[in-house]
Formats: C-alpha cells, sequence, structure tokens
C-alpha cells in the first residue's frame, strides 16, 4: 500500500480510535456546537437529514389547543417560518412532523411581523361551561443544535397545577427535548 493511500485511513483510524480513548479533541472538530460558535449555522454545513417531531402532551381533563412555530434560520426569523397548531383532547397527545434542517421550534406563535414580541399564548384550555384559559410559554425558543438536533422528539406538555380553575395559574406548560437516534 503507498503511503499516499494509508493517510486518509490513518486520519480516519485515528478519528476513531482517540475519542474512545477519552481524546474528544477529534469529536469536538467534528461537532455542530464547534461551527455554531464560529457562527455558521451547523444544519447548513451538514445538511442534516430526517425530522424533530413536535409532541403536544395534554395532561389536563380538558381539550386544549397548542400553537407553536418552526423557522428555518433563529437569525432572521422571515425565513421559511410558519406558525402550526393542534387540538389536543384531554390526557391525549398529538404530534407536528417537522422535516430538518430547523433552526428554531418554539411553543408560541409568530406576530404578522415574525416577531416574537406580542406572541400568542401557547394553549387555550377548554373549561366546563365554554369558559377558556389562556396558558403562556415564558421560556426561550428552542435553537437547533444548541438545545435539541435533528432525530429529537421536543415535547411541550400543558399541565393543571392543581386547583382546576378558571386562571392561567391553574395551568402549566413545559418543554423538554428526548434525545433522538
Amino acid at each position: 500500500m503507498s503511503v499516499a493511500r494509508s493517510r486518509p485511513l490513518r486520519w480516519a483510524l485515528c478519528l476513531l480510535v482517540l475519542p474512545a480513548l477519552g481524546c474528544v479533541v477529534g469529536a469536538d472538530l467534528l461537532s455542530p456546537v464547534l461551527a455554531y460558535t464560529l457562527g455558521y449555522d451547523p444544519a447548513s454545513l451538514t445538511g442534516q437529514q430526517g425530522t424533530v417531531i413536535v409532541a403536544f402532551y395534554n395532561q389536563t381533563p380538558y381539550p386544549a389547543q397548542f400553537r407553536a412555530f418552526e423557522s428555518l434560520d433563529a437569525a432572521d426569523l422571515t425565513r421559511d417560518s410558519r406558525n402550526f397548531s393542534a387540538v389536543v383532547g384531554a390526557m391525549d397527545v398529538a404530534n407536528e412532523v417537522l422535516s430538518c434542517p430547523v433552526g428554531v421550534v418554539s411553543p408560541g406563535t409568530l406576530g404578522a411581523d415574525f416577531s416574537l414580541a406580542g406572541a400568542d399564548p401557547i394553549a387555550a384550555v377548554v373549561q366546563a361551561g365554554d369558559g377558556t384559559v389562556e396558558v403562556s410559554y415564558g421560556g426561550q425558543p428552542l435553537l437547533s443544535g444548541e438545545t435539541y438536533s435533528c432525530g429529537d422528539v421536543v415535547e411541550i406538555r400543558l399541565y393543571s397545577a392543581g386547583g382546576g380553575g378558571e386562571t392561567d395559574a391553574a395551568y402549566g406548560v413545559t418543554v423538554r427535548v428526548i434525545p433522538g437516534w
């Protein structure tokens, strides 16, 4: 085997063996977080394929409408952005499947001018007697490469904080990322 042919083989072997021996430098060079830190969008560099699943989980005894949005670019929400929603029955789950790359996913909705200011509440919980309670999301939008990756499940959970009251204080929203493959 010539020297020119064995060189790529040696590099590949080093990148595979060094992380197993505890040296993370080789793995860090391939990390999408490094690209994001340097100001590059990891999705544009790697051409991610696959999906991100948004699971709306309603843990209340009432039907609820969940609202969320996605955007291709977290820095420019006017690029390939859309709001989506799902009506979820009491104690039930509904999913929205997003094709990668997805730069940002978040509960709530974007305004008509693609801003986060004045975003709609995440869910309207239907009460007995035709009343509704709007529950807001107080967290930050989820960013690709930081909070989630292609292949993950983003779970948005609506729960009853007790009392079964008619105010938004009686309900809460949590968001968690369940790692994929």
